[in-house]
């Protein structure tokens, strides 16, 4: 089964923050805009990380419907993952590093369902060799995933460093169907912090 990110957005402190610390001989004018900037962030976080969360509980939905229907779970998937990749995709974001971010998340998806059909494939063929190296592939992109939501969840509490209220949800790792141990990270992901949980991937089956 899939385990899935849960993301949360600490914005407030941060405005408070910034707030706070304005220049005294700051214009209206300027605050004004200061204020504006860090609302167009907070509703652009709320949405990105709602897609995501959104996505991932569509991708296992899709999963589990195809698996009580007799359909191939594995193309269902992969179609899920293309639709999540139109949903984050289709609006740009005026925040750089959230426009950044969508940018790998939507590639990164787009990879993932384009290995679940590889996957598929190799199994109706019997062919364990391609089924293991789809799932490989399936665990590294995982593994990318996972970096692309660490930043998210770091870009939108604040670059202050400043650690989510006590209770709150943190990132969990993303994952694939049913699975086998976790890998190393690969090295040369897009964003760069220190690599997320690896989560279980699919096991090929024969």
């Amino acid at each position: 089964m899939l385990r899935f990110v849960h993301i949360v957005v600490g914005l407030s402190a941060l405005s408070v923050g910034c707030a706070s610390s304005s220049p005294n001989n700051e214009t209206p004018q300027q605050q004004g805009s200061a204020e504006l900037t860090l609302e167009v962030v907070s509703e652009e976080c709320e949405r990105f990380i709602g897609s995501v969360n959104a996505g991932h509980a569509h991708i296992d939905n899709a999963g589990a419907m195809a698996t009580a229907s007799g359909k191939d779970e594995l193309e269902e998937r992969a179609r899920a993952h293309e639709s999540v990749a139109r949903t984050i995709g289709e609006v740009p974001y005026h925040t750089p590093d959230l426009q950044r971010l969508a940018g790998f998340y939507v590639g990164i998806s787009i990879a993932q369902a384009a290995v679940l059909r590889d996957m598929s494939a190799s199994m109706r063929r019997s062919d364990e060799k391609a089924a293991i190296a789809a799932t490989t592939k399936f665990e590294q992109l995982g593994q990318q995933e996972d970096v692309v939501v660490e930043e998210l969840n770091q870009q939108c509490r604040g670059r202050s460093g400043e650690e989510p209220p006590p209770g709150a949800a943190q990132p969990a790792p993303s994952g694939a169907p049913s699975g086998s141990a976790p890998v190393p990270a690969p090295s040369g992901q897009p964003p760069s912090p220190p690599p997320a949980t690896s989560a279980p991937s699919p096991s090929p089956s024969p």
